[in-house]
């Protein structure tokens, strides 16, 4: 699924590649370029960094992105169960 179909599906916007295909869900740590994480503190920041995951999913008030195309909106945790579902 791409970024910018997930985006769709939880009412959010995409900050950089909307076309990268998505396929799993993964934690920070073990994420590959196919993989969402979900990084909804800002001590994730230097994990998301590092972590070779392709998208993230974050709340709107998360001050940055870091080098991945990141699904942000409103309400991370129903949006988070949104993706794993569709996913």
């Amino acid at each position: 699924m791409k970024a910018s179909e997930l985006a769709q599906l939880c009412s959010a916007k995409v900050e950089g590649d909307g076309n990268l295909v998505i396929n799993d869900v993964a934690t920070l740590e073990k994420a590959t370029r196919s993989d969402i994480v979900f990084a909804t503190s800002t001590e994730y920041l230097a994990s998301l960094e590092k972590s070779r995951a392709g998208a993230a999913l974050l709340p709107r008030v998360h001050p940055d992105r870091g080098p991945v195309s990141v699904v942000r909106g409103p309400g991370a945790g129903l949006a988070f169960s949104r993706v794993l579902a569709a996913l």
